[in-house]
């Protein structure tokens, strides 16, 4: 983790010369020093510039005294929370600590100033910025370690598209997308012909590197946001086609089927081809409220087990009736 180190501290006087006494204090300090010489001046520095780790503020000012400027800072989001030390000449009477406190101070000093008391106190004040931003930097830091493993969870670890659950999650998502519309959807269940033996010949890093293969082919062949390719399964896949007739499907599906034999992937073991090949079953529906997502997952199968058994290598669309 990079080390936080952008400490702030604004002083505030009308006179420049305590101004400049309070830097003279705080130079040697690893920080960066701000100056405004009114309370509007001041208001206006926080609001521009980003983590003010203190402000040193005068109480007698001309226009806007420092009990004034530190009940805005409360009234806003932005600087309710920047601690203030009041530094004035004012005496330490009661009424004057109740009221500094009372308007959000975090301390009272009075002038002059003993500078080894000042500059402990604003250590302290320094170091609770530095753990803040520490904290905060941290909790950026899991949000974005945390973001990450969610996007790994809907990753294909071996093929590098989306798994079975990012499949899940979207046909549910799509699925009540169409009801609402009134649109078709269609979906082409896909298996690698004769993988087994693709295996059995080759080993299985080939076979894996066959699979990554296959996946990123499939993959490429759509280019509409809301379509999904994803791995479903060993060596099937699915693909979730939006707003698409059961005609465009097939043709999306014969295209993947010539871009995975166009590979050029020996396979020795295929009854069917010198090279690996693809069987595809296609299902198109417009859902229903009264009907289950899972049913266009079941026509997509049927279909499948019809390409597989007319000889694989090719695609079927399921039809009512003739399954």
């Amino acid at each position: 983790m990079t080390e936080v180190n952008n400490c702030k501290v604004l002083m505030v006087d009308d006179r420049a010369e305590n101004l400049l006494a309070l830097e003279a204090i705080l130079e040697g300090l690893d920080v960066k020093l701000l100056k405004a010489n009114s309370g509007n001046d001041a208001l206006s520095l926080m609001l521009e510039e980003e983590e003010i780790a203190l402000v040193l503020l005068d109480v007698q000012m001309p226009e806007m005294d420092g009990f004034e400027v530190a009940e805005i800072m409360k009234s806003s989001e932005r600087t309710k929370y920047i601690p203030i030390i009041f530094v004035t000449a004012i005496s330490k009477e009661d009424k004057y600590v109740s009221m500094a406190y009372d308007s959000g101070a975090v301390d009272y000093l009075l002038k002059p100033i003993v500078p080894e008391f000042l500059i402990s106190k604003v250590k302290v004040f320094m170091e609770l910025h530095r753990q803040k931003q520490k904290i905060k930097q941290q909790a950026m830091e899991l949000e974005e370690a945390n973001a990450k493993l969610r996007d790994l969870s809907y990753i294909d670890g071996l093929t590098q598209i989306p798994n079975r659950r990012n499949f899940d999650e979207n046909l549910e998502k799509e699925w009540k997308n169409a009801i609402r519309s009134g649109s078709q959807i269609s979906l082409i269940l896909i298996d690698v012909d004769f993988f087994k033996d693709y295996n059995d010949i080759y080993g299985h890093s080939k076979g894996d590197e066959c699979l990554k293969n296959v996946g990123t082919t499939l993959a490429s062949a759509v280019q509409r946001p809301r379509d999904l390719v994803a791995r479903y399964g060993g060596e099937e896949f699915v693909v979730i086609l939006t707003d698409t007739s059961q005609q465009d499907a097939e043709m999306i599906a014969n295209q993947m089927k010539d871009n995975i034999e166009g590979l050029q992937i020996a396979h020795g073991k295929s009854s069917v081809s010198n090279y690996v090949t693809i069987s595809g079953g296609i299902a198109t529906m417009k859902p229903k409220v009264i009907m289950k997502k899972e049913e266009i997952s079941q026509r997509a199968d049927q279909a499948l087990y019809k390409a597989k058994e007319l000889g694989r290598n090719q695609i079927v669309a399921f039809n009512v009736g003739k399954q």
